[in-house]
């Protein structure tokens, strides 16, 4: 599909999303199995053979005074705008209240406890572009948790040193543990530990197909965020809307990555092509951009039933509506975020608006939701009993027994038939 912004039915455009959502991930075992046998050493082996970084004799942690002279070296409106942005992070997530509950019925009281994960990981890449901005997503929502202790890893450059501006994200979050290792095997480090890396709790942050095999791989030792692949954005548009700034935020989303998904959902005649004409103006020079929009899609749709059914099957990461009236695709569209009118684009939400950009992609939002400091709290429960309640106890005993589970309903009757002080 090479045309700019390809115009398909709506049955086309919906087998044509499905099929995009399914691709497979790489097989990343052997890297995974590298590590978790090898360890530090397994991990300067992958480096030098993936990132043709050499880190023999290096630590994988960054000293202090590399952040702090990384910090340093940053100008300082650079260094102004980190903590403007991560100021407004943080507040977001503060200002999510959970609250533990009980219950007491029948003799037995319940209750439900929450409690901060003790220690997180953050994954940072810096392929095309240091993404500070995840950092600072992801810390702020761990911070806001209460996470005591919060690691993260990065690929090296040239020379083994990371992104001067990651290092000065991390210093702006307030995080000092910091490792020169990235791709699946900084995964398989965060989840299993290494001499050099303590394992963690939970990893979290975007990063490549091979990043994301790597935490579909270790779940289960560990807890992570998201298996999310290349960004993704629908625009839905109606008659009201400005073609050169739907091209706009469809070229933004390209840029991410030449897998990037873009897509238009159009209720109007003639909206796909006046988008298609700004963006082939917009566009020129962007070579990313250009190429993820190469196998974009757009289709025209103008009942509203109909388009809202097929926005819900699309359940796109990001859902931007440029439509007059919001209000029937809030609630019935499934979408990881949703920017609401033509003065919210998706790449405020990237940045600033509050909400993190860690987002379910490949239709995922249909059952995950976006990272928010949710993620990084655990429940727990804890049952007490008061008395033994002797309808309470026989009902769960003829449960035990329908299910051919003697032993448990002996259980629950000797706590019926004990004389109790």
């Amino acid at each position: 599909m090479k045309a700019l912004l390809a115009e398909l039915s709506r049955d086309a455009w919906l087998t044509y999303r499905e099929s995009r959502a399914r691709s497979l991930l790489p097989d990343v075992r052997e890297i995974v199995d590298a590590v978790r046998a090898g360890g530090d050493g397994a991990l300067r082996d992958l480096t030098l053979r993936f990132d043709q970084v050499d880190l023999t004799g290096r630590r994988l942690r960054v000293a202090k005074g590399e952040i702090a002279a990384a910090a340093r070296s940053a100008p300082s409106a650079v260094r102004a705008d980190l903590e403007a942005a991560y100021r407004r992070l943080l507040s977001f997530h503060a200002a999510l209240e959970v609250d533990a509950y009980a219950t007491s019925t029948q003799g037995v009281r319940a209750r439900l406890e929450l409690e901060p994960l003790r220690r997180v990981g953050i994954y940072a890449p810096a392929g095309r572009a240091p993404l500070v901005s995840s950092v600072l997503m992801i810390a702020a929502a761990a911070r806001a948790a209460g996470v005591g202790q919060i690691a993260l890893a990065s690929p090296p450059g040239p020379g083994g040193d990371l992104s001067p501006y990651i290092l000065l994200a991390a210093e702006v979050a307030g995080i000092e543990e910091i490792y020169r290792v990235g791709g699946a095997q900084s995964i398989a480090a965060f989840a299993f530990g290494t001499d050099e890396i303590a394992a963690v709790d939970k990893i979290a942050g975007p990063g490549n197909r091979y990043v994301a095999a790597a935490k579909r791989e270790v779940y289960g030792a560990v807890d992570v965020d998201l298996v999310a692949g290349p960004s993704e954005v629908l625009v839905i548009a109606d008659g009201a809307a400005d073609p050169d700034l739907i091209a706009a935020d469809l070229l933004a989303q390209a840029e991410h990555d030449p897998d990037a998904e873009v897509a238009l959902l159009a209720l109007e005649d003639g909206l796909v092509e006046a988008v298609r004409q700004e963006i082939t103006s917009q566009g020129r020079g962007y070579a990313v951009a250009l190429e993820s929009l190469s196998h974009a899609t757009a289709c025209h749709e103008p009942r509203l039933a109909e388009a809202i059914a097929a926005a819900d099957a699309w359940a796109a990461e990001h859902l931007e509506l440029q439509v007059r009236d919001p209000s029937p695709f809030i609630g019935a569209v499934r979408a990881g975020s949703i920017f609401v009118g033509a003065k919210a684009p998706t790449a405020l939400g990237d940045y600033v608006a509050g909400p993190s950009h860690v987002l379910p992609t490949g239709q995922g939002a249909r059952a995950f939701s976006g990272l928010t400091k949710l993620h990084f709290l655990r429940t727990f429960t804890v049952t007490e009993v008061d008395r033994v309640d002797r309808d309470l106890y026989h009902l769960a005993r003829r449960l035990a027994e329908l299910e051919g589970l003697p032993l448990h309903a002996r259980s629950l009757q000797l706590r019926v038939d004990r004389k109790w002080s």
